[in-house]
């Protein structure tokens, strides 16, 4: 072998420099955030390995991605000046220092138009990883270090939402004149935030055009800037003429510069007529106070209280998933109480509300938020739990594939007969989430159900033929079950111009799919990806109607270019995709050895127990307590750390503790005698551990670089938690 091949041998087992690359948040999509003089949010350190030579000379080249995509790399055609290392001394690169790698001169652009980086140095929102390589300065072709990317998830902030006037309202016209103009600022948790200034614009709307062409093409007759989130429109300014449309927007602006928005700042454009014949002076309306209570896991309350000076004929009540990317869900009522299920647990919602009179909307009320309890954990020997007390007030909507809670058990309808207003007899199912989501089938006959859709009276039975054949189906092995591979395939298998009912149907499996098994940081980049396959399908089809519609070739030209560009970005989003379950199975391989650790140290605590155990002589027992009672000792030693879920057995007799920690310890054993001999060990599989939910909890702390011991301890508990909970059952 040459000494050269040696060489890089001895590199490949060590390399001769670390590289770690650190980002500060908050987080910034500003070029120059990273690289002016005396910033430190982007910080490089180099520490030499090579103990062997008192220094070593390097450079570095730089990956810059996002969302999976390669936007930028530092050019092959381009050295950067050498960094000097010696052994023991890291060197720390920050600031001005790092300047040079984004100058667009020493950069390969891939994914990424370069007049437009030259234009605005901004990176685009998503996950984003910076990544450099250290490179022997004599042999640029040798990396002398791994690869190393800091990382993080940027999201713009939102623009402006406009709440008065509201869009396609009558504004009623006012001697003098006087509107009232209000909007809520969408970024109020960024650190932008007080920074930010408003700019309003009113422009007429003589011949009733699209809001959104007006302000693309029209003067505004009025334009001020605010840091309030109102402007009083008076009689000092431009006259409003009766009759007339108008069309508002509003810009949100960052007076330091530092903070860029979505849509660059500006609001969807909403218009308003002013006139003298609305029946309702709209500049009195005052925002609906709303409230909101989450009930169960499921199911929620939102309530408003009427306006006292506008008798609405309507609502429309809105709800998501707190975020600004989540969509908003809606609902028409004439009540002023609306319930909301078939939510999710332990999960945060934000709700607002809309009063309606004729034509006209009012104003947003101010947005609430509530989030729901978590799952509890239920004993199917036990009952379900003391019935919810009755509020007076019977379910009368009961519908297929509704849900309610029955105690502490999730009731979803199936067939169902209503009696007595609020009262139901049929079939249903239960799931059961500590025997794996084994769903139960179940019969009723009226029962009462309230409307905050809580059985109050009656009984669910139970038609399962019982815990046995749950325990006999959730053995230890490999399983062959419907899972996040089988949606990919698909994935990868569709086309640009499909079925829009399949695929529809397709992503949302994906979706649901990828949530339970995808870490976080692979789930966004998968979401980003079907979000830009999504946008592609709805390009091409726009396209390939123009085309449709073109009588000239030149324009049959321009919208086959459209098509095509559109597939090319839908098929470059499926190689996104296609890489996924690789990455995964790397950051699944990088966690093994952690969850290894963790039986170990059950396994080893369960030894020492069980020694002490053996070796307490009968004579040391006391009172009523037996020797073989010391099992009840043992297993509250285990749990006194006080895991959720757990937390309930000192309530339980000794007998029904000794025997749960007799369980335990077979469990435990067993968990042991399966894979800690284990050279390769397959966790996600295995279905008795929920092997799917804790990789992925792993990979998360992985990715979140919780400390070994933190992390080995973390995964030590939720094991213990979830083992201690199935004795329970057993």
């Amino acid at each position: 072998m040459s000494a050269f091949c040696l060489v890089q041998a001895a590199w490949a087992q060590v390399a001769p420099v670390d590289i770690t690359v650190q980002l500060v948040p908050p987080y910034t999509s500003r070029i120059v955030d990273y690289v002016s003089p005396g910033n430190e949010k982007l910080r490089i350190i180099a520490l030499q390995r090579d103990l062997t030579q008192a220094s070593y000379r390097f450079f570095l080249r730089m990956e810059v991605s996002v969302n999976g995509q390669v936007l930028f790399r530092t050019s092959r055609n381009w050295q950067p000046t050498p960094i000097t290392v010696a052994p023991g001394t890291p060197v720390i690169l920050d600031g001005a220092d790092l300047q040079a790698y984004f100058d667009a001169n020493h950069l390969d652009f891939v994914n990424f138009n370069r007049d437009r980086y030259v234009a605005n140095p901004n990176l685009p929102e998503g996950y984003t990883s910076i990544c450099f390589t250290a490179y022997d300065y004599s042999r640029p072709d040798v990396a002398v270090s791994q690869n190393n990317c800091g990382n993080y998830f940027l999201a713009l902030p939102e623009p402006p939402m406009l709440n008065y006037p509201a869009c396609g309202m009558q504004v009623r016209a006012l001697m003098p004149q006087q509107v009232i103009f209000s909007w809520v600022p969408m970024n109020m948790g960024n650190a932008a935030a007080q920074s930010t200034v408003y700019e309003l614009s009113v422009y007429e709307n003589r011949d009733n055009r699209n809001p959104n062409d007006i302000v693309q093409n029209v003067a505004p007759i009025y334009t001020t800037r605010t840091s309030a989130t109102t402007v009083v429109y008076g009689p000092g300014e431009p006259i409003l003429q009766t009759g007339f449309n108008y069309v508002w927007r509003v810009q949100a602006v960052d007076e330091k510069g530092q903070q860029a928005f979505k849509n660059n700042g500006f609001s969807q454009p909403c218009y308003f007529t002013y006139s003298t014949d609305s029946s309702v002076n709209w500049n009195n309306a005052q925002p609906l106070k709303i409230y909101a209570l989450a009930m169960t896991e499921k199911n929620a309350k939102i309530g408003w209280q009427p306006d006292k000076d506008i008798s609405y004929d309507k609502y429309t009540v809105y709800y998501r998933k707190q975020g600004n990317d989540n969509n908003w869900f809606n609902n028409t009522l004439t009540d002023t109480v609306f319930f909301v299920s078939n939510l999710e647990a332990n999960t945060t919602y934000e709700t607002r509300v809309q009063g309606i009179k004729g034509a006209s909307s009012g104003m947003y009320s101010d947005i609430v938020h509530f989030t729901t309890p978590q799952k509890k954990v239920v004993d199917c020997k036990e009952s379900a739990g003391i019935l919810a007390a009755y509020n007076g007030k019977p379910y009368t909507r009961g519908m297929h594939n509704d849900i309610v809670h029955y105690g502490t058990f999730e009731l979803t309808l199936d067939n169902i007969q209503q009696g007595q207003p609020g009262y139901y007899s049929g079939t249903g199912t239960v799931t059961i989430p500590f025997m794996l989501g084994m769903t139960f089938s179940v019969t009723f006959n009226n029962i009462q159900i309230d409307d905050a859709m809580q059985v109050t009276a009656g009984e669910v039975i139970f038609d399962s033929e019982g815990v046995d054949k749950w325990l006999a189906s959730t053995q230890t092995v490999n399983t062959v079950i419907k899972n996040l591979s089988d949606g990919i395939k698909q994935l990868l298998n569709s086309t640009v111009n499909g079925d829009d009912k399949a695929w529809i149907k397709l992503e949302e499996q994906v979706k649901e799919l990828a949530k339970q098994e995808l870490p976080q940081v692979l789930n966004d980049s998968l979401n980003s990806a079907l979000q830009q396959m999504d946008n592609a399908r709805t390009a091409y089809a726009e396209a390939k109607q123009a085309y449709s519609n073109a009588t000239t070739p030149e324009a049959k030209q321009a919208a086959q270019d459209k098509m095509d560009a559109a597939e090319k970005q839908f098929n470059d989003s499926k190689k996104t995709i296609d890489t996924l379950e690789q990455q995964k199975a790397e950051m699944a391989n990088n966690v093994t050895k952690y969850m290894l650790k963790a039986i170990k140290q059950l396994k080893a605590e369960v030894d020492a127990l069980q020694k002490d155990n053996a070796s307490t002589p009968k004579s040391a027992t006391t009172n009523n307590e037996a020797a073989d009672d010391v099992a009840v000792v043992i297993l509250r030693k285990t749990t006194i750390t006080g895991n959720s879920g757990i937390d309930n057995l000192e309530d339980l007799s000794k007998a029904r503790l000794k025997t749960i920690a007799s369980k335990y310890f077979i469990l435990v054993n067993s968990l042991f005698s399966y894979y800690g001999e284990n050279d390769k060990p397959s966790f996600e599989d295995d279905n008795a551990i929920k092997g799917k939910e804790l990789v992925k909890y792993a990979i998360d702390l992985y990715q979140q670089k919780v400390p070994e011991q933190e992390l080995v301890q973390k995964l030590h508990d939720k094991l213990q938690t979830m083992l201690i909970t199935i004795s329970k059952q057993l």
